[in-house]
């Protein structure tokens, strides 16, 4: 049986205004915490982010937690962000999951904590096809990890050849996933990319064309 793992946030639903939301929520943490405005919160936070290795500078908890944050006080900050009213499911999502649920294991790993991932997941009625649901909270690091997929794929009793990733993130999701030699799919709803990029076996811009694929 093969195991395909979803990434949520910007693959199954817009994620756009709800990350917009959850920054927010950050910069006036940061705000309070340092005793800056708002404006010099979002300095403080992209000065801590270009002080990052180059592969974790896009993953905003090790950003905060320069800053003085715990990764619990980030988890906390990202849980009180409702995602009622702020996300849509893509197209085809539904149609997708249903069909690929009669034939494969589907788990859905995210960065965002338990809570929030299990809301946003029941808010677009994908909760139902996933066999797990994997969050940040359940490993000791973030995305980009290439260790979390294998843990991912021992826990699911699952090999490289027989697992397919696909998530939106060419950084956090793609290139982690290859270095532990899954198939990796991209999803391009924005056409970002001009052509596959190194690391992509796949690039789609319909949720529907991973049916060609696996």
């Amino acid at each position: 049986m093969k195991l395909i793992i979803f990434d949520v946030d910007g693959v199954l639903e817009t994620e756009d205004d709800l990350i917009e939301a959850r920054t927010e929520r950050i910069l006036k943490e940061i705000s309070k915490k340092h005793g800056v405005s708002v404006e010099d919160a979002k300095h403080l936070l992209q000065k801590a982010r270009r002080s990052l290795p180059e592969e974790k500078r896009k993953t905003t908890v090790y950003a905060v937690e320069k800053l003085g944050f715990t990764r619990k006080h980030y988890f906390d900050m990202i849980n009180s962000v409702s995602p009622e009213g702020l996300i849509e499911s893509y197209p085809g999502s539904d149609e997708i999951l249903r069909e690929l649920s009669k034939k494969y294991v589907l788990v859905a790993f995210s960065n965002t904590p338990k809570i929030a991932l299990v809301k946003t997941l029941k808010l677009i009625d994908a909760y139902r096809y996933m066999q797990k649901i994997y969050s940040v909270e359940d490993f000791k690091e973030s995305k980009p990890s290439s260790s979390i997929i294998k843990q991912i794929m021992d826990d699911q009793e699952s090999r490289p050849e027989n697992t397919v990733s696909i998530g939106n993130s060419l950084e956090k999701d793609i290139l982690p996933s290859k270095k532990a030699q899954t198939t990796t799919i991209l999803f391009d709803p924005n056409k970002k990319f001009n052509g596959k990029p190194d690391g992509a076996d796949y690039i789609i811009r319909d949720l529907r064309e991973i049916m060609k694929i696996v």
